[in-house]
């Protein structure tokens, strides 16, 4: 049975989520149409500045809340236990850019691709753990979750799902043009804005799981 407060976390979580991508959208828009790139703080695109930072906390959120599901929820314990480990991973890996390293040195030893375009093949190395994660997302959002959090696991999929696509396609949008033309800084903005709301989302939709864990533990006699 869902928590009553449910409602009032699912508006919230999808209020934030919406938000944070349009001031995302306008942040990149605003350094690179309006300040021509003058503001690092502003650039999405970069590492160590403010929305690297929302980046990486969104991600940790949703480890923290499923961390916490799996404490509450001793069936889901393990496969709960197992996405907290990996979102914390990524949430550090969005920082310290072990993705893009890993990217970089499987071009280099393949040829497929040469510099630093090279460092979006992440994406191939990351793929059975992104598809193992997304299993077991799917089934708590089919056995655990109410319509409404199920709606809002859904969308957050699908964003987290669009930002690895717009990903791979900044390679071909800084190809056409460089990394300070327009189709790339709007891929860009497209990326970080997509995977942040996604990743809002989802911690939204485990968090509605928790919160009705903890409810039907306070209804036990």
């Amino acid at each position: 049975m869902p928590s009553i407060f449910e409602p009032t976390l699912l508006l919230s979580g999808a209020t934030l989520a919406a938000a944070s991508a349009a001031a995302t959208i306008v942040s990149q828009i605003v350094n690179e149409f309006v300040l021509g790139s003058g503001q690092p703080q502003l650039d999405v695109d970069r590492e160590w500045n403010i929305w690297a930072w929302v980046g990486s906390a969104s991600i940790l959120a949703a480890a923290s809340v499923a961390f916490l599901s799996a404490v509450a929820i001793r069936a889901w314990a393990v496969r709960l236990g197992m996405l907290a480990a990996w979102f914390a991973f990524l949430s550090l890996d969005d920082i310290v850019e072990v993705h893009e390293r890993i990217g970089i040195r499987l071009g280099t030893a393949t040829g497929l691709i040469e510099g630093d375009e090279s460092a979006r093949l992440w994406v191939v190395v990351y793929l059975p753990a992104m598809a193992v994660s997304l299993v077991v997302l799917l089934k708590i959002r089919r056995e655990l979750c109410s319509a409404p959090a199920q709606r809002v696991m859904h969308w957050g999929l699908l964003l987290i799902g669009l930002a690895v696509a717009a990903e791979v396609l900044g390679s071909v949008t800084r190809r056409i043009g460089g990394s300070g033309a327009w189709p790339y800084d709007l891929t860009v903005a497209v990326e970080e804005a997509a995977e942040t709301a996604g990743w809002i989302l989802l911690a939204t939709g485990v968090a509605a799981v928790l919160f009705a864990a903890v409810a039907a533990a306070e209804e036990r006699p």
